[in-house]
């Protein structure tokens, strides 16, 4: 009977251990970030993302939920607001990040691209890219 119990125990912390393994893989890898072109500010699926101020026109995407995070695109929903001379206009946004860079580096990468459907038009920009730690 105890020898019973202890092959159990084995196989059971086998299959946990298993489990636990490619979990500790998933956190040992490094942070995708998105450098936020207005703020200048790393953030790890940010809620939103302001955009550099053109002609007194302040942009941003807020209320930001992300399907997806961390592969080579990240894809999200949230809510486009473009505000001048104290008149905003908003629309619902699919966004897509993508171009990872820099491909391999120790402490993380970032998107360098931005692209939003906005009123069924894409819309592209850029964020600067991660500097990696290790250079």
């Amino acid at each position: 009977m105890l020898g019973t119990a202890a092959v159990a125990l084995v196989v059971a912390s086998g299959c946990g251990s298993s489990a636990n393994g490619r979990a500790a893989v998933q956190a040992n890898k490094p942070p995708v970030y998105l450098l936020d072109p207005g703020l200048g500010e790393l953030a790890v699926r940010p809620e939103y993302i302001s955009f550099k101020i053109e002609a007194q026109r302040f942009t941003w995407i807020r209320n930001l939920r992300w399907q997806t995070w961390g592969g080579e695109a990240a894809r999200g929903h949230g809510l486009y607001e473009s505000c001048a001379g104290g008149r905003c206009s908003r629309a619902t946004v699919a966004v897509r990040l993508w171009r990872r860079r820099p491909r391999h580096c120790s402490t993380g990468s970032s998107y360098t691209r931005i692209t939003y459907l906005l009123r069924g038009r894409p819309v592209a920009r850029r964020a600067d890219p991660y500097v990696c730690e290790n250079d």
